[in-house]
């Protein structure tokens, strides 16, 4: 348990998901470039409210769960946010609404790194266009790989249907625009 929070039951199952992934191909979630966690520990601009729950391997970027304090009853319905400590004008990207909707863009999106530059987008169009120019191709070379993992969370984890990914992350965006500011001026400024 961390921060009095329990692992939330998707990521319990994204657990399982991931052993049944090394016993069947003998590689995890990382061949798709990160890795599964559960933990408080972060970079200096990670927020004390966030637990980390999977880290990509570059540059120290990683998903945490936030959780507001304690305000978050349930880590199911906590806010996720992807943390670039690198990125030092713009560390702070929100992604989904819960862990289960965040699941539910990746198995559209089928790439982590696209949520670096959504809400960054000022148009429908400029999504569209950046992910067939940066990301459709390397997207088709793991296609076999990503149809493993996105097979096995469709198969354990019921997903909610986003449609409209852009106006989602937009949506979003202006929930969070307060909370962004804040976590900017507390652990970036300081």
């Amino acid at each position: 348990m961390l921060k009095e929070y329990e692992v939330p039951e998707t990521l319990q199952r994204l657990f399982q998901i991931d052993e049944q992934l090394k016993t069947k191909y003998g590689e995890s979630f990382e061949f798709l470039g990160a890795s599964l966690c559960f933990e408080e520990e972060g970079y200096d601009c990670t927020p004390d409210e966030a637990i980390v729950f999977l880290w990509t391997g570059a540059d120290g970027d990683h998903f945490a769960f936030l959780t507001d304090g304690v305000t978050v009853d349930s880590l199911e319905d906590a806010p996720i946010l992807f943390i670039q400590p690198m990125d030092f004008d713009d560390p702070y990207k929100p992604v989904a609404r819960n862990l289960k909707e965040f699941l539910a863009l990746y198995v559209q999106l089928k790439e982590l790194y696209l949520f670096e530059w959504l809400p960054s987008y000022k148009t429908e169009e400029e999504f569209v266009q950046h992910y067939k120019d940066n990301f459709e191709d390397g997207i088709l070379e793991n296609e076999e790989e990503q149809k493993s993992v996105i097979s096995a969370i469709e198969q354990h984890i019921q997903l909610p249907e986003i449609v409209g990914v852009f106006a989602y992350i937009q949506e979003l965006k202006e929930l969070f625009q307060q909370r962004l500011q804040d976590l900017q001026e507390k652990y970036v400024l300081d």
